[in-house]
């Protein structure tokens, strides 16, 4: 990743001290302050380049302006959670919890599932603070979007960690018939997706929809268990109520985006395009000798390039108010236009291979976090005889939902493309709803559960 390789590259830096044009700065405040605060664009005597950026500054979104003070640490949820786990072990961890979770339904075999409680075993102390700290009213990661492509973005690595480990958590507890800590552990999931997801940064936006996807597949487990009951299903149709009520619009992410853009560009003025290519980018440029050419063929039309990504941008971001199906037409133009512009000298270098190219691919993955949770909170809300949300079509085909009751079951039909990672149809039974849980931490998300 892009992210991982310019960290790598700004930890070497920081080790070793740096200065620029003569100053003492340390770098990490130059790539903050000088890229961060746009001062090779702002001097550019480029009219409609100069007119974007007034646009954006009149939108608030710059690097510097979305850089925001943290609340009170004890009030933020993401001060909690830092440090629950050394840094250099997160990876590894993860790798090792991933491995855990079956790719379709969530069951386990046995060894399995004893590998699971075992992970989570060992990570217990860490869980349970991690749930203190979900339970934090606020939440601000601290990621400085002056800082760019070189920014500290271990916090998503760390929540979805966390995430991995609650998981396992869930798997245990359904093993032992224990619904009422599986829908806990459903809760913070979700919890956890939920503050992901509302970062202005795109990877911690898909990463939040990755941890809502496993949410839903331990929340898809409870439905199918014999001892299922209505408190169980009305606790996470709740939950995901209140997420669809508080869901982050598409754009924040891409404004997130933009400003990242931006200070790319600026790197690259600022004579630092190597450390922003990946591993192989850079390993084939460095073996064909042909790095000192690429840097130069960027160089050249650097401005026009970034003028092209973001009246692009621009376009984009304004067209998420409409749903994903229909920003398709403007994000295949926006492809076509790049496609058209290969093998010419104006073909726009920087934002066609590093940064637009994933775009439509990214906003799909939204709209399927949108639709999965409109489905599944439909399903659920209608199987536990509450009013489901106002929900036509799904966001990422177009398709109408239909929604139906039966003698034994509440089905949700998505018409068109199959929601991502789901079938078309949802089919959730319906509770013994004679039955009422005697706990109260169904219904909300608090520490607790199995022990």
């Amino acid at each position: 990743m892009r992210t991982a390789v310019a960290t790598l590259c700004f930890a070497c830096v920081l080790a070793s001290g740096c200065s620029r044009n003569s100053s003492r700065l340390d770098y990490a405040e130059y790539v903050t302050e000088h890229y961060g605060g746009l001062v090779a664009l702002r001097k550019l005597e480029h009219p409609e380049l100069q007119a974007e950026l007034a646009r954006i500054e009149a939108e608030g979104g710059t690097p510097a302006q979305l850089d925001s003070d943290p609340p009170d640490a004890r009030e933020n949820a993401a001060a909690g959670l830092m440090g629950l786990f050394p840094l250099k072990s997160v990876e590894r961890l993860r790798t090792e919890a991933v491995e855990l979770v079956p790719r379709e339904r969530f069951t386990h075999d046995p060894f399995q599932l004893e590998r699971a409680i075992q992970l989570w075993q060992r990570h217990a102390k860490a869980w349970t603070r991690a749930r203190e700290a979900l339970d934090r009213p606020a939440w601000h990661s601290g990621h400085v979007h002056r800082s760019g492509f070189f920014a500290d973005t271990s916090f998503i690595d760390t929540v979805e960690l966390i995430a991995w480990v609650e998981s396992c958590h869930a798997a245990g507890a359904l093993a032992e018939d224990d619904l009422p800590a599986a829908v806990t552990s459903c809760q913070y999931l979700l919890k956890s997706a939920g503050y992901l997801a509302s970062e202005q940064h795109v990877v911690s936006r898909l990463t939040g929809a990755r941890i809502r996807r496993l949410g839903l597949r331990v929340a898809e487990a409870i439905t199918q268990h014999p001892h299922l009951k209505l408190d169980h299903v009305t606790a996470i149709a709740e939950t995901l109520a209140m997420q669809l009520a508080n869901w982050p619009a598409d754009a924040r992410a891409w404004i997130g985006d933009r400003a990242l853009g931006l200070h790319t560009y600026e790197a690259i003025r600022g004579g630092d395009l190597a450390w922003l290519l990946t591993d192989d980018e850079l390993q084939s440029l460095v073996a064909d000798e042909t790095l000192p050419e690429f840097e130069a063929a960027v160089l050249r039309r650097l401005d026009e390039d970034e003028l092209f990504y973001l009246q692009w941008m621009r376009k984009v971001i304004a067209d998420c108010d409409r749903p994903y199906y229909r920003r398709r037409e403007l994000l295949a133009r926006m492809q076509l236009a790049m496609t058209e512009l290969e093998d010419t000298p104006r073909y726009p270098l920087v934002a066609a291979r590093m940064l637009l190219r994933d775009v439509d691919t990214a906003q799909r993955e939204q709209a399927a976090d949108r639709a999965a949770c409109e489905a599944w909170c439909a399903t659920l809300s209608l199987a536990a005889g509450i009013t489901p949300p106002a929900i036509d079509r799904n966001p990422v085909s177009g398709g109408r939902y239909r929604l139906t009751t039966g003698p034994a079951q509440a089905t949700l039909t998505s018409r068109g493309t199959p929601l991502d990672a789901w079938p078309e149809t949802i089919v959730v039974p319906y509770a013994q709803r004679n039955l009422r849980q005697d706990t109260q931490t169904a219904g909300r998300p608090e520490s607790g559960g199995r022990q």
